[in-house]
């Protein structure tokens, strides 16, 4: 009988201890889908990215913070990485036929690595900014990438990311040219009589920007009444 009941709650014991693990497992997963984390929340597309304010910069240092008026390029890469090399070039090309754009390679390797690397002739390709992340701060953009590199990210005026991928994709310079060529407006402050102000062709980006339909509309006061109405401005 002892025996018997010892193995009853020994089986009883085990058959509860699996249940609470299934509990804790399905709870965790549950947990991750309906509240993923505030980083990969930031490196979404139309989110505000996870802000880069430990960089330590080897090569030409500039301003990454997010929302300033500048289109900015994130790159991720590694000198033991054989298609970032390759895409070095590349990069060089796009920063230098876009002066008003910032363009900054950041690796995750140590400063005195990276300041070597550039002294050798595969340095000599890089001419725009490189950056250093101490902080793996770039590593919820890498995940966001699917953990390969090289990874670039483009991060609009306003600060919020419109595109990722790999920077020798074509949509990459057709995504920048498009996000310079956008004003720098927060057209949520602005008045009637402001929008007065503006020269058609500005009104007619903000319309485009602002998904408002000015289609057909010759007269400025129309176009001006159409974003006004549209985005309920006094």
């Amino acid at each position: 009988v002892f025996v018997f009941c010892f193995c009853l709650l020994f089986f009883l014991s085990l058959l509860l201890s699996l249940y609470f693990f299934s509990f804790v497992w399905l709870f965790g997963c549950l947990f991750v889908v309906c509240f993923p984390s505030s980083q990969a929340r930031m490196t979404s597309i139309n989110s505000t990215p996870y802000p880069l304010d430990e960089l330590e910069f080897v090569q030409k240092p500039i301003d990454v913070t997010p929302g300033k008026g500048k289109v900015l390029v994130y790159e991720m890469w590694a000198t033991w990485c054989g298609p970032c090399r390759a895409t070095a070039p590349h990069l060089s090309s796009i920063a230098n036929k876009y002066p008003d754009l910032g363009v900054v390679g950041i690796t995750t390797e140590p400063p005195a690595t990276i300041k070597k690397y550039l002294a050798g002739p595969n340095g000599a390709q890089m001419t725009y900014s490189i950056a250093c992340d101490q902080d793996n701060q770039t590593d919820s953009y890498v995940r966001e990438a699917g953990g390969g590199i090289p990874a670039a990210f483009i991060v609009s005026k306003k600060g919020k990311l419109v595109w990722k991928g790999h920077p020798m994709d074509p949509s990459f310079e057709r995504t920048i040219e498009s996000e310079l060529a956008k004003s720098f407006i927060d057209v949520s402050k602005l008045t009637r009589e402001e929008l007065k102000g503006m020269r058609v062709k500005e009104l007619k980006t903000i319309a485009m920007e602002e998904r408002v339909d000015v289609r057909g509309m010759m007269e400025k006061e129309e176009i001006v009444k159409a974003i006004a109405d549209s985005l309920g401005l006094s």
